[in-house]
């Protein structure tokens, strides 16, 4: 199976390094989206063996991801692990994303953030609470963390998403993520791997 990670990054220039060091370290093949940075995310990349792809200016996570699943699928990916270029994602989960995609072909697998949610501030535990509460109803059943970024797409998804219609704008980004579950799920391809 040909694994390819995405990494969506907006100025993420402390940290961007440290993450896709480590992201090689469990895949091969990295594609890091800098979504039009100001403060020298791309160029903390010199030197090491990853796809950069860049904006001009700042269109928002969808279309990070969108340009990122393009390019995944270019490079004949079968699947697509997506995390997030400021370390709230540990790299080190991907093997269990793959592990948890290989066990169920064909799925949407969402990394469930269980570890220490309590100990999260008490109004994103809240807009968390309800945004899992809107998605169990829209996908008619439970989600533990609908907007974990920490994912791994399915190839074949991917390619049905990228010959619809995406807004590509900055107000999409936090809806596309959400709209994925809903799309994969009417397909029954989407499961949660918690505690990841």
């Amino acid at each position: 199976m040909h694994v390819v990670a995405v990494i969506p990054a907006y100025q993420e220039a402390a940290t961007i390094r440290d993450v896709v060091t480590r992201t090689l370290a469990c895949c091969a093949s990295v594609i890091v989206v800098d979504d039009g940075s100001t403060d020298g995310t791309g160029a903390c990349l010199d030197g090491l063996p990853v796809e950069l792809v860049t904006h001009a200016a700042n269109q928002g996570k969808a279309a990070s991801l969108c340009d990122g699943f393009a390019a995944a699928i270019a490079r004949g990916a079968d699947l697509v692990v997506t995390l997030d270029g400021d370390g709230q994602h540990r790299p080190e989960d991907i093997p269990r994303l793959v592990a948890a995609a290989e066990q169920h072909p064909g799925r949407l697998v969402v990394a469930a953030r269980l570890r220490n949610r309590a100990a999260a501030p008490r109004a994103r535990r809240i807009a968390h609470g309800i945004a899992d509460f809107w998605m169990s109803w829209a996908a008619g059943h439970p989600v533990l963390d609908s907007q974990s970024g920490q994912r791994a797409y399915p190839g074949a998804l991917l390619r049905a998403l990228l010959a619809r219609p995406v807004r590509h704008d900055r107000h999409a980004s936090f809806t596309f993520e959400s709209e994925v579950v809903i799309v994969a799920n009417s397909f029954s391809w989407a499961i949660w791997a918690p505690n990841a």
